[in-house]
């Protein structure tokens, strides 16, 4: 008869190793993330992400191991123009 397939091994590359800080690449705040967990299964592996109480799960595209400080700037000078504009609107 046929032999049994007992022992399979196989290698998977992960680009982040379980308790590394990284970044989100959309993240416009640049909140530093740890990684949590490593999901294998039948596609690529799922980061499992912690930020303060929130978790999310995500793929290695999606993050960085590189603070985006451009990104964070443009996003606090957007905050700060809104704020510019909140206050023109309303009288005090």
């Amino acid at each position: 008869m046929g032999q049994q397939l007992t022992d399979l091994t196989f290698f998977v590359e992960l680009k982040f190793a379980v308790k590394q800080i990284v970044y989100l690449v959309t993240d416009t705040e640049q909140k530093p993330r740890i990684v949590k967990n490593i999901l294998l299964g039948a596609g690529p592996p799922q980061y499992h992400l912690g930020c303060g109480a929130e978790t999310s799960f995500h793929e290695d595209f999606e993050i960085t191991d590189k603070y985006n400080i451009n990104l964070a700037e443009a996003y606090g000078e957007h905050l700060e123009e809104l704020d510019d504009e909140d206050e023109d609107d309303f009288p005090r």
